[in-house]
């Protein structure tokens, strides 16, 4: 084993321990992202009907470093801000300053309250990438976001 795995393994087991030591870890929120993401989202988009607004993470990193990733989309009503359920998501990673895409499709989940995890989004390359989202189900809407990849 490296140093660096153990050292990872003793401060996992350390935070695992707070809350029995009566440590506060925090309490989380309705509102807030899925452990793993940060706090504020990368970027938030408006579709390109105007229908929707998209609110970003990226998880490991933000902005994250190539490789695979996950995406927690929260996606509200652009005129009342109301959350937005039952939709489906068709997403195409695209680099087009390489002209390419990646070889695998992204999954989407529902997690309720507007909330989408979005995962297997191979961002293979460092560069812009525009993430092609076509929206069904409830409303029907697409929207281009851009994530710089490290």
């Amino acid at each position: 084993m490296n140093p660096r795995s153990l050292s990872r393994r003793g401060v996992l087991s350390q935070l695992l321990l707070l809350p029995l030591l009566g440590v506060a870890t925090g309490c989380g929120s309705e509102d807030a992202p899925e452990e793993g993401f940060a706090e504020q989202p990368l970027t938030v988009v408006t579709s390109d009907a105007g229908k929707l607004r998209l609110a970003v993470w990226t998880s490991p990193g933000q902005p994250p470093d190539r490789g695979v990733l996950k995406l927690q989309l929260e996606v509200t009503d652009a005129s009342s801000d109301a959350p937005v359920d039952g939709l489906y998501y068709d997403i195409v990673p695209d680099m087009p300053s390489m002209g390419h895409g990646t070889p695998t499709v992204p999954k989407t989940e529902a997690q309720g309250g507007g909330l989408y995890i979005v995962s297997d989004v191979n961002l293979f390359m460092a560069g812009r990438w525009q993430l092609r989202i076509t929206i069904t189900g409830s409303v029907s809407d697409v929207a281009i976001v851009q994530i710089d990849v490290r």
